[in-house]
């Protein structure tokens, strides 16, 4: 998988749901580029839903990024938009008392990505949800695709309906001019093999010539 990431100036990592695995696999993809001498950056413009230590916000998936980020950043350089509450970002900002008074636009978005220009030859982006996830009050993660750019590499979750739902991924994205380089499929949960985790990757190698990958 990292063959076929490692050429490119950027690259968002998306996924078929909330939960799929995406931090998982965009550190697994920052390790081995690391490992390859690859000045890579990490973003993850949005964070939604956050935790307390000793009294302090922790947002986890930040956090995993800022640990395996192979440039010396901060959590608030990879994440410069946070908010308290497990919603879609809209969602979230709405409701978050320090972000009442306006919306998420796409712009910040971009400020996010475009903040390290000059800081890395090649930037990985985390989205949120999937493709549909609502960013701002009128606006997809699939809008923000578009407006960077930049290849997809899909994130399904081993399992029961990841057919289905990876190839409704896959429809959006080709109806909407999206390039989805790859799928990693990703075993989200713990646990014996079902059936379904057994056979997911040949079926859906069936139904789809779009390079696949896992399960991780």
């Amino acid at each position: 998988m990292v063959n076929q990431t490692d050429h490119w100036p950027g690259l968002l990592v998306s996924g078929t749901d909330t939960g799929v695995g995406k931090t998982r696999v965009t550190c697994w993809i920052a390790t081995e580029l690391a490992r390859r001498g690859v000045k890579l950056g990490l973003c993850k413009p949005v964070a939604s839903g956050v935790d307390f230590v000793d009294d302090q916000p922790i947002w986890g998936d930040t956090e995993s990024l800022h640990r395996v980020c192979p440039v010396p950043c901060t959590p608030s350089q990879i994440t410069p938009n946070r908010f308290l509450e497990p919603l879609a970002p809209n969602v979230a900002a709405r409701r978050d008392p320090a972000w009442q008074t306006r919306s998420l636009t796409m712009q910040d978005y971009l400020a996010a990505i475009t903040s390290w220009e000059g800081k890395c030859e090649s930037l990985v982006v985390e989205g949120v949800g999937g493709l549909l996830c609502p960013i701002t009050d009128s606006q997809t993660m699939a809008d923000l695709a578009i407006a960077w750019g930049r290849p997809v590499l899909l994130v399904a979750r081993q399992g029961l309906g990841t057919i289905n739902h990876t190839m409704m991924t896959l429809d959006i994205a080709r109806r909407r001019g999206i390039e989805v380089i790859g799928i990693v499929l990703n075993r989200s949960e713990e646990g014996p093999l079902t059936l379904a985790d057994e056979t997911n990757f040949d079926e859906l190698s069936r139904w789809t010539d779009t390079p696949l990958w896992g399960p991780t």
